[in-house]
């Protein structure tokens, strides 16, 4: 199974270790279960407020192995609605540290791109490693996402291929 996989890639050491995943957009739960088996802290970070209950009743039968926010994370500082999302104030929040590059990863982020803005988000994404800021701030981030075969064909298209595009040149390059 899917889920069984991320979580094993996932898990830094023995249950209960306190190695932490952020999920973006778990939905029905599938990956967050299979995480939170396999002993890892989970924050689930939920744009759908359709999913909201069944998170927190998740959350709530967990001894504080599972935190909740409604929020979008591919929308850093919006200005619309699920509630803003700010980096800063998420890491800072979960005592998440920034550490130098040469250092250990200081967090893991699992999810699915959206659908409806992937390719923008990937090309944020892009760019704030790059620059190394937003989330990149923090030092070296293992990125765990799902992309649709569409977008991932692009990425690893080569020069002589019709869909190759300058976001399949930036994501080989960095």
């Amino acid at each position: 199974m899917v889920a069984d996989t991320v979580a094993h890639l996932l898990q830094a050491g023995p249950p209960g270790s306190g190695a932490q995943v952020l999920e973006c957009n778990p939905g029905p739960r599938m990956i967050t279960s299979a995480l939170l088996h396999a002993g890892l802290q989970m924050i689930a970070l939920e744009r759908d407020p359709t999913f909201l209950p069944y998170l927190e009743s998740l959350k709530n039968h967990l001894n504080g192995q599972l935190e909740v926010i409604y929020c979008d994370f591919f929308n850093r500082d919006p200005t619309t609605p699920p509630p803003p999302l700010f980096t800063e104030t998420l890491f800072k929040n979960f005592g998440i540290r920034e550490i130098p590059w040469e250092a250990d990863v200081p967090e893991k982020i699992v999810g699915f791109f959206p659908a409806k803005n992937e390719r923008s988000v990937l090309w944020k994404f892009l760019y704030d490693l790059y620059s190394c800021s937003s989330i990149y701030d923090y030092g070296r981030i293992e990125l765990n996402m799902f992309i649709s075969e569409k977008e991932y064909k692009k990425i690893i298209s080569k020069p002589d291929e019709k869909i190759y595009q300058p976001l399949s040149v930036f994501c080989q390059t960095v």
